[in-house]
């Protein structure tokens, strides 16, 4: 909740400079030639909300690593059990 909160935070103070923004950087870059003012400042909050969002749901690195293991897990077993096969397969034929 905390989380929605802040990001509605953002976007409230993100959404009054996207006009103001428009009209000053229009002027200030196309006709001055120089570079943004207003509309990076835009960016970061942007950026922050996206890093925010990836570090809550991004797994955790012990649930990525028990979904690796899980993962590797399955192939193990099915080579232990044909390798098991094939020695009882030699042990019969012997």
């Amino acid at each position: 909740m905390v989380a929605h909160w802040f990001y509605g935070v953002l976007l409230a103070l993100s959404l009054p400079l996207w006009p103001v923004g428009l009209v000053v950087d229009g002027v200030w870059c196309g006709l001055l030639r120089r570079e943004a003012v207003v509309l990076p400042l835009i960016v970061r909050p942007a950026d922050l909300e996206a890093d925010w969002s990836t570090a809550l749901l991004k797994p955790s690195p012990q649930a990525r690593l028990a979904a690796r293991v899980e993962e590797l897990a399955a192939p193990r077993a099915d080579a232990i059990a044909a390798h098991e096969a094939e020695l009882r397969r030699i042990e019969r034929d012997a």
